[in-house]
């Protein structure tokens, strides 16, 4: 789906991310590892579980723009295609996205349709 897509394989952890556009969905076993990157790239989306009692979310949450995914149903999470070859599993957390870097405001929070991705208004 992307010009240039990262296999694990690949170890994205290891390439150099500076001057790139980037999404990231990454293994939620080591987040932290992933969210270290945030400050390399031009811009950088992060797909995350909802994780308050976690210190990579107090550390991080506040340098970064966050969507946040309401109204969702417990069957209807995001959903994204895996490529060819690649395993791909559900999961069943809220998400948010985390977004650093060009175009991005640390501090705002905005809502938005778990069903559609619309922007909803805060009230």
């Amino acid at each position: 789906k992307l010009p240039v897509y990262v296999t694990p394989e690949d170890n994205a952890l290891g390439l150099d991310w500076a001057g790139a556009r980037c999404f990231v969905n990454p293994p939620y076993r080591d987040i932290p590892s992933w969210l270290a990157h945030a400050h390399e790239p031009v811009f950088v989306a992060y797909l995350l579980p909802v994780r308050g009692d976690r210190e990579w979310w107090r550390k991080y949450k506040p340098l970064a723009e966050v969507h946040w995914f309401v109204g969702e149903s417990p069957h209807r999470r995001l959903q994204f295609e895996a490529p060819p070859g690649v395993r791909y599993s559900s999961n069943s957390d809220s998400n948010v996205l985390f977004l650093f870097g060009a175009g991005a405001t640390p501090g705002l929070e905005v809502w938005r349709s778990g069903k559609t991705g619309e922007r909803l208004p805060c009230v």
